[in-house]
């Protein structure tokens, strides 16, 4: 999964190099996708359903569960943001945003990869609980990677119903993994969680460089089911650095996540 996602995102970049002024990818991708924070049981469900999928049976890197979903005790204090098919309503893709609400909830960043962190500056402890999250969990349901990008060939083997899915919505599955992290960051900068950060593959890092999200290394490669580094981003340079062929796309998130938190008050 891992290995096909960050093809999925190369995909995208080479797009998204080769036409700058690719505005039709967002107006597509948010003309048949958005994203949904999990609130209601279904959506909740959904969520830790394709975690499930993807992190204990496709993946097995935990003990798959009786009730097919995964969770953990960071779940407590986090949010799951899912993208959602509009016409279908299925969920294409997840990925958690673990918000500490004080001194209590810790980052898994801090629990696993403290003693590999080198730049300390950028440490979470050297900032505001509130002001900081983590971005984890980040799973893309098996159907919506297993199809060929030009011919659209076994589509339906893959779990994709060519009768639901026109030719256009499937150009848009490369760019799921783009639609999850304008969603996140949409998210927390309307939250006011400057402060992000991962524990990914270098090669996931490199390919979010080139779509153009301002990742920092700020340690050593460790082991933690694979190789990871620990990163860090400011979600409001993140702003500032997205390739204007993805601009539509993080405003349309951005106003989506906006209109959201004001009808919530």
């Amino acid at each position: 999964m891992l290995k096909q996602m960050n093809n999925s995102l190369k995909r995208a970049v080479k797009l998204v190099h080769v036409r700058q002024d690719l505005k039709d990818v967002g107006y597509h991708f948010n003309h048949y996708f958005k994203s949904i924070i999990a609130q209601s049981e279904e959506e909740l469900i959904g969520a830790h359903r394709i975690r499930h999928e993807v992190f204990c049976q496709e993946l097995g890197l935990f003990t798959p569960q009786g009730d097919g979903l995964e969770r953990d005790d960071y779940d407590d204090f986090s949010e799951q943001c899912l993208i959602q098919h509009r016409s279908s309503q299925d969920y294409t893709s997840v990925m958690r945003l673990i918000l500490p609400r004080g001194s209590d909830d810790i980052l898994p960043i801090e629990k696993i990869a403290s003693p590999h962190i080198t730049n300390t500056a950028l440490a979470p402890d050297k900032f505001e609980r509130t002001a900081i999250a983590e971005i984890s969990r980040i799973a893309i349901s098996p159907h919506y990677r297993r199809r060929n990008m030009d011919q659209f060939v076994g589509a339906a083997q893959g779990g994709i119903d060519p009768a639901v899915y026109c030719e256009e919505e499937m150009r848009c599955f490369p760019f799921m993994a783009i639609g999850l992290y304008m969603a996140a960051a949409a998210r927390l900068l309307n939250g006011g969680k400057q402060h992000a950060y991962f524990m990914i593959e270098p090669f996931m890092a490199r390919s979010l460089k080139f779509v153009g999200v301002p990742i920092i290394c700020i340690g050593d490669e460790f082991d933690y089911v694979g190789k990871r580094r620990p990163y860090y981003v400011d979600s409001k340079s993140f702003v500032r650095n997205i390739k204007p062929s993805l601009q539509h796309m993080f405003e349309e998130f951005l106003r989506e996540d906006q209109l959201k938190r004001s009808m919530s008050k």
